[in-house]
């Protein structure tokens, strides 16, 4: 089962994140008094608003759907994972955000015709990134595929489905501009771990990344690539998994190519037989209420959109999810761990978040020419993204364009 918080609020109101809020409620009235807090909040509130005022509908509608559906996905998923792999039923708690870009501008570029279709842009990634996660569940954890290679099989099995997506609303967004080009991308991942008190029983995750340049004439190129890993471990030696299973793959917009990780450990053939041999009886006797399942990750996606041949109409804009989950007994037993499952998990899941890093720093050093206009802004971000892009191995990097 899995609890959120209501889905026209954006906001945390869940049993795990209610004590967080005790805590900060503690904290303030140590601080401030009442009405200072009630002016905060509606700073806060005021700034949501003009956020919302000043994006163009269509794109703020496109950008919700992607961070609610992404949080769905990821929380069922994880779910899943948890429950096949350890045979618990885990009840989650979401605690999210959905986030936008700083360097977001230009909407008057473009042209009322194609709005409907950059919307469209956006939500292929949502469908992308719901659909990797799921097929990921379904090869490499509840399918038949061999351990060693099933995260690498459902990456180049449906690979061309994920190509589709971004080829029809490439095609789609450039129909009805006038010229000019297109560069959009994306990419999320997250992870989980499940705890016997303060010994690690499971670690996982996935990710997948992806872009595309899209410019007249219907010419779309770009490149997606991802995978994931699983590892079990046995109550005798927590250093060194009894399971550890890992692939992916990943190509450009006509393929892809798959691979696995070295020195993976198969003692058994499926998921099914590992859940039975390595970890019922460790959650079998686990006392009860020390069974915890800590997890977090995000996604982003975004386009930047080249009006004139000078490259200095610009139009651009993006967002994403920011998440954390937990069940219900994992803040009570990151105490008694001394913060060890929590502090753990943000490290791990941080590792995911290496596209949103590069792209912001990016972005920072990038500052001063954006004081020239969004155009000279894009010039030094996209080149310093696609190195960025390439020293992480990302597929998609080479098929950026830049000035």
């Amino acid at each position: 089962m899995i609890r959120r918080p209501p889905r026209s609020t954006l906001s945390s109101s869940s049993a795990a994140s209610d004590v967080y809020k005790r805590q900060y409620q503690r904290r303030v009235r140590g601080i401030y008094d009442s009405s200072m807090v009630q002016s905060m909040l509606v700073m806060l509130c005021m700034l949501l608003l003009s956020e919302a005022r000043s994006t163009p509908p269509y794109l703020h509608a496109a950008r919700l759907n992607y961070a609610q559906n992404l949080e769905q996905t990821i929380t069922s998923v994880a779910a899943r994972i948890v429950e096949a792999t350890t045979g618990h039923s885990a009840e989650l708690v979401s605690s999210w955000n959905a986030t936008t870009d700083r360097d977001v501008g230009g909407f008057d570029l473009i042209p009322p015709s194609s709005e409907q279709a950059f919307g469209q842009l956006m939500d292929s990634f949502a469908q992308q990134h719901s659909s990797f996660a799921e097929h990921l569940l379904s090869h490499a954890i509840l399918g038949d595929s061999p351990l060693d290679v099933g995260y690498a099989r459902s990456v180049v099995h449906n690979c061309n489905g994920y190509a589709e997506q971004l080829h029809s609303a490439g095609r789609e967004v450039v129909s009805g501009l006038l010229g000019g080009f297109v560069e959009s991308g994306g990419g999320f991942g997250f992870g989980l771990q499940v705890y016997c008190g303060c010994r690690l029983l499971l670690n996982t995750g996935s990710g997948m990344g992806g872009g595309m340049t899209s410019a007249q004439a219907g010419l779309v190129e770009g490149g997606l690539g991802g995978g994931g890993g699983l590892a079990l471990f046995s109550e005798d030696n927590t250093a060194v998994p009894s399971l550890a299973i890992g692939g992916g793959g990943g190509g450009d917009l006509t393929g892809c190519a798959g691979s696995t990780d070295f020195a993976q450990k198969t003692p058994v053939d499926s998921i099914s037989a590992a859940r039975v041999s390595l970890m019922a009886e460790q959650v079998r006797n686990c006392p009860k209420g020390e069974l915890s399942v800590v997890g977090g990750g995000g996604g982003g996606m975004g386009f930047v959109f080249v009006a004139d041949s000078n490259q200095s109409a610009v139009s651009a804009y993006g967002g994403g999810l920011d998440l954390k989950f937990m069940n219900t007994d994992a803040v009570a037993n990151d105490a008694k761990c001394s913060g060890l499952l929590l502090q753990n998990n943000q490290t791990r899941s941080s590792s995911f978040g290496s596209i949103h890093q590069a792209s912001s720093k990016c972005r920072d050093q990038c500052q001063d020419h954006a004081l020239q206009g969004l155009g000279a802004y894009w010039k030094c971000t996209c080149p310093c993204n696609k190195e960025a892009f390439t020293q992480l191995n990302l597929t998609f990097a080479s098929k950026m364009t830049c000035a």
